[in-house]
């Protein structure tokens, strides 16, 4: 996978204490929750710091086949997931586990 120009892994965006939203399709942006980091995941750079799944890792390790949210927890793990159109369930989800 690609970050921008450089080569990176999943596990590399997911490192430190946050949320990390893997936006595959790219639809959403910035969506300004504190404590969040969201990833386009895509198959081509449409925009600076997309990241492109450039062999389909991504897309097959998880399932993916359509766009869709996936929320990774702190520890790694996948918390929560919805289609691209779900932010009600995932500021639903998201907003009470996080620090105040």
């Amino acid at each position: 996978m690609r970050a921008g120009r450089a080569e990176t892994r999943l596990f590399d965006l997911f490192g430190g204490a946050h949320w990390t939203l893997l936006d595959f399709g790219g639809s959403l942006g910035d969506l300004g929750i504190a404590g969040l980091d969201v990833h386009a995941v895509v198959g081509e750079a449409a925009r600076p710091g997309d990241v492109v799944d450039v062999q389909g890792h991504a897309h097959t390790g998880y399932g993916v086949d359509e766009p869709a949210l996936l929320l990774i927890r702190p520890d790694g793990y996948l918390g929560w997931c919805g289609d691209a159109e779900d932010l009600t369930g995932l500021r639903s989800y998201l907003l009470p586990k996080l620090p105040r």
